[in-house]
């Protein structure tokens, strides 16, 4: 793609290279500026599309959109958020699977991941999960944040020794 003009053009449709970013939360569209901002200067457009809630988040579940932000707070164990996010029966219109991952090999991680009893078992298996996405190109990371938030109420208290698995 050339640029011309600016901008990123295809060679074949002379249009511009363009992108839909879909969104039902208009917070998001302050929080992709940055973003759209560098792809600008590579020449590439990004529209910001902010729906209400129930029409944005169909856009979303029906995978009309190029890009879109999710957040993803893997389960622990890891496996079942896996499964909904990146197992091959969610690659459909409808699904969580927003990326579309259609692979036997993330399939068989997941399941792995999911039917391990032990650490030693979910381990290695998650290690390669995260490689195999990392490695796909799947996610574009926009940012981590290191900070954990609780809500405390002194009423609360700690499970007793022994009720809660040790993943």
């Amino acid at each position: 793609f050339p640029i011309i003009d600016g901008f990123r053009v295809n060679p074949e449709t002379d249009q511009p290279l363009t992108f839909e970013f879909v969104t039902a939360h208009p917070a998001t569209a302050d929080q992709i500026e940055p973003f759209r901002f560098m792809l600008g200067k590579l020449g590439i457009k990004l529209d910001v599309i902010v729906r209400d809630y129930v029409s944005g988040r169909r856009l979303i579940l029906d995978h009309a959109f190029d890009f879109t932000m999710v957040g993803w707070n893997p389960s622990d164990p890891p496996g079942a958020s896996e499964q909904l996010y990146w197992h091959s029966s969610q690659a459909r219109q409808g699904s969580y699977g927003l990326a579309g991952l259609q692979s036997a090999v993330a399939d068989a991680l997941i399941e792995t991941m999911r039917s391990s009893v032990n650490v030693s078992q979910i381990v290695p298996a998650a290690r390669a999960f995260d490689r195999l996405l990392q490695a796909g190109f799947y996610t574009i990371p926009l940012w981590h944040d290191m900070e954990h938030r609780f809500v405390h109420d002194a009423g609360l208290g700690f499970p007793q020794e022994g009720s809660v698995p040790l993943f």
